[in-house]
């Protein structure tokens, strides 16, 4: 899957107003973050925003395969309206014993919806509380570069080394060329596949977040061979 936040810049007023049928060409994604093979570490995702699509993909395909790994994700957001995927999130838990969701707002004063969950920043201490049974952890992290940054000293603050963060590099998704074409629907070149790949849009975007907040909403590409391929998110 990709997916991207809808603000107000000019790449994104563009992808707004695009109707259906336009043709995009996308580079990427760079590099490689799928689930270890050691089943007996533990699995950290920390997510902030709309960077948590490739571990969406990953958690689905834990479930769906019944994957021994032991996995906790912590997701960060402004509020639960703000949050992409976050009832499919929650529900994913009844699915996989194995995986835990740590969720937390960082302003919950301007939101609507009740919330009983974590509260603030992924910190320290939110790791530590939750953590107390991981066992080896390899830590994933995906989201906007100054959270990205942020979450990579708290966690060698730990004592984590950065060989335990594969996750660490920023992934990104570079939309090189953008046309109007013929056909109602619209393609994704993924480079990974070396194919091009007929993809629709979902919908009406909801509300989206940046690293720990919201934006205007998201747009999702379907790509790949489904949303359980951790190659192609």
């Amino acid at each position: 899957m990709v997916a991207t936040r809808i603000r107000d810049t000019a790449l994104k007023r563009v992808l707004s107003a695009m109707p259906l049928g336009s043709v995009v060409k996308i580079e990427g994604p760079s590099g490689d973050l799928t689930l270890h093979n050691n089943v007996k570490r533990t699995a950290v995702f920390l997510a902030g925003g709309i960077g948590i699509t490739p571990f969406r993909s990953i958690v689905g395909r834990a479930a769906k395969e019944k994957l021994p790994h032991r996995i906790f994700l912590f997701y960060s957001n402004r509020r639960p309206e703000d949050a992409p995927f976050l009832d499919e999130l929650q529900a994913l838990q009844e699915e996989n014993p194995n995986y835990t969701l740590i969720a937390t707002m960082t302003e919950m004063p301007k939101s609507q919806r009740p919330w009983r969950g974590e509260t603030g920043l992924i910190d320290q201490a939110m790791l530590s509380k939750h953590l107390k049974e991981a066992v080896s952890p390899i830590y994933y992290v995906a989201g906007p570069p100054e959270m990205v940054k942020g979450l990579h000293t708290v966690i060698n603050e730990t004592g984590v080394d950065d060989d335990d963060i594969p996750g660490g590099r920023i992934l990104r998704l570079l939309i090189s060329h953008i046309k109007e074409g013929k056909n109602h629907h619209e393609n994704a070149t993924c480079s990974r596949r070396k194919a091009t790949i007929p993809v629709r849009h979902t919908g009406a975007p909801p509300a989206c977040p940046s690293a720990h907040g919201a934006g205007r909403g998201h747009q999702q590409l379907q790509c790949g061979p489904g949303n359980g391929d951790p190659h192609t998110q």
